[in-house]
């Protein structure tokens, strides 16, 4: 899977943003997570977006009307990436974050803060 997704983007078939410019464009665009509510809960997510689930991403697509661009999303990218496929079908211009949420979360800013995203919280966190 991972072969083909990489053939993709080589060949200019998926569209991909890096951490760089998805930070420029989150704000303006319509940003998804296909993650699981359960995984996003426990993961974390990025403050602002959608949760909607890749079974649940035909569903939402034909009854969405994005303005402008849709940023998608999920724990390293395979998921997101086949829902800019799903969201293509439907005539939505989408693209992936390369790295997902795991690199979002990870990432610096240029002034070496961390880039801010809602802490995940789970039964074994002790900080409130």
């Amino acid at each position: 899977m991972l072969g083909m997704i990489g053939a993709n983007v080589v060949e200019d078939i998926a569209d991909i943003v890096h951490l760089d410019e998805f930070l420029e464009r989150k704000d303006e665009a319509t940003v998804v997570d296909t993650r699981p509510p359960e995984m996003r809960e426990a993961q974390g997510r990025i403050d602002g977006d959608e949760n909607v689930p890749l079974g649940e991403l035909r569903e939402w697509a034909a009854d969405a009307n994005p303005d402008g661009e849709v940023l998608t999303y999920c724990k390293i990218g395979k998921s997101s990436y086949m829902a800019t496929r799903v969201l293509a079908e439907y005539g939505i211009t989408a693209r992936s974050l390369t790295g997902g949420y795991y690199r979002y979360e990870y990432a610096a800013t240029d002034d070496g803060e961390r880039v801010e995203y809602v802490r995940p919280t789970h039964i074994f966190d002790t900080q409130k």
